[in-house]
């Protein structure tokens, strides 16, 4: 399968889990207060996730040299507004813990109650936290806290 349907099924997953907010699958450049709005902003607060490919690793295939498999490490970025009135990061780690599950439970093969992320790859790595931190984000460079996911996924075999 394709990086875009990859994508495209993390997406829906990410969808899937309460309070999410905008889901993208790139990154963003947002340069006026109005596509801040309509692009970042959900619920009136600045929350959003975006979906990238951060690496790739192309290895040999043991039983056929000509052949190589891809793994791509696909990097999930989420963004929420820090509001100390709201207790915000309280609010965001349940969100951030939703997400890791729902990407570990459909990563995994039928077998085990997933579906392979709609059968988009071979094989998917559990998701892991990388980081969690700060950012200043957009033109009003509103603090936000943020989340940085990781999962590597084999998805194709490439014919040298």
């Amino acid at each position: 399968m394709a990086l875009k349907d990859i994508k495209d099924r993390l997406k829906a997953v990410l969808e899937g889990v309460a309070g999410i907010g905008a889901v993208h699958t790139r990154m963003i450049n947002v340069k006026t207060a109005e596509q801040e709005n309509v692009k970042l902003v959900s619920g009136g607060r600045m929350h959003f996730w975006t979906i990238s490919r951060g690496a790739a690793r192309l290895s040999d295939e043991n039983t056929n040299q000509s052949f190589q498999e891809q793994t791509d490490t696909i990097a999930i970025h989420g963004f929420y507004a820090v509001k100390d009135a709201d207790e915000s990061e309280t609010v965001f780690d349940p969100i951030v813990d939703a997400v890791l599950s729902a990407i570990n439970t459909d990563r995994r093969p039928p077998m085990a109650g997933g579906t392979y992320l709609n059968a988009t790859v071979k094989r998917a790595s559990a998701p892991q936290l990388r980081s969690m931190g700060h950012a200043e984000v957009g033109p009003s460079a509103v603090l936000c806290h943020h989340a940085i996911i990781e999962l590597e996924v084999l998805a194709r075999e490439l014919q040298s």
